[in-house]
């Protein structure tokens, strides 16, 4: 079942969204991206390696909307919380997804305050957004919440997250951080760099002064910001240090193939004949 707090006054318990709870205290939160998310079981193991949060890849990988659902439920269910990267700011599976049980929605290349705005309308209700009435939730176990609360509940507990991945964006980054309903703002390192002309250079100067820029108008914005796309400890830790408090830590795959290389190499020394 969905973890809730249970100081509510309202018979039907407020949901909890640990990752965003962690992000407004400013923890440093570790998160797992998922590409083969054909098996709930990796909820299990996220969990069991620490965790605090993972994403369904819906941008580059062939997992279905039903994968991410199931998976999101299980997460949500073991207390990690369960994030889902949408193909684009436009696609309209995000508040499907969280009518689903997906606790956040990750949207790649925003690029303005216009497009963030274009996610919240999408994923809250009324202020805040535009997102239309599921009529029941999976997140409250199909309860029959009166409309009024249940969109309160909804929206408090989700979690929206941009990408900012181009000069341009990271520029905009101060009036994109700024947007009522935002709580991340995620650098995507790997794409930033390609765009510069420096692939894979994560660490250089010019990276590290955009770094510098998104720490800066997010925290102006009183908005969370983290790290995707760098895998060295040092330089992970730098930007950290700026304030970085989100970690996109590893994907299923690569961590795969790196534990499996590692035990073939240790095997294949150590049984030598």
């Amino acid at each position: 079942m969905p973890h809730r707090s249970s100081d509510s006054p309202s018979r039907f318990p407020l949901l909890r969204n640990r990752l965003k709870e962690r992000l407004a205290a400013r923890e440093l939160s570790l998160c797992l991206r998922v590409t083969m998310a054909a098996t709930t079981d990796l909820a299990f193991l996220a969990r069991a390696a620490g965790f605090d949060a993972l994403y369904v890849d819906l941008e580059h990988s062939t997992a279905s909307l039903a994968d991410a659902a199931a998976l999101g439920a299980t997460a949500t269910a073991l207390g990690i919380t369960p994030l889902v990267r949408v193909a684009s700011v436009e696609d309209d599976a995000a508040g499907r997804l969280l009518d689903a049980g997906c606790q956040g929605i990750i949207a790649p290349h925003v690029e303005s305050a216009e497009q963030a705005g274009l996610l919240v309308e999408r994923c809250l209700f009324p202020p805040l957004g535009r997102r239309s009435s599921c009529g029941s939730a999976r997140l409250l176990d199909y309860q029959d919440v009166p409309p009024a609360e249940l969109a309160e509940r909804l929206t408090s507990s989700a979690l929206l997250c941009v990408m900012l991945e181009s000069e341009a964006a990271v520029s905009a980054a101060g009036e994109i951080a700024a947007v009522p309903g935002i709580d991340l703002v995620l650098v995507g390192t790997q794409d930033l760099t390609a765009g510069l002309g420096i692939p894979g250079r994560v660490d250089d100067p010019a990276v590290v002064r955009m770094y510098e820029q998104v720490a800066a108008a997010t925290a102006a914005a009183g908005t969370a910001f983290g790290v995707a796309g760098v895998t060295d400890p040092a330089v992970l830790a730098r930007y950290v240090e700026m304030g970085a408090v989100f970690v996109s830590a590893g994907t299923d795959a690569d961590l795969l193939r790196a534990a499996a290389t590692a035990r073939v190499e240790q095997l294949r020394a150590s049984l030598r004949p």
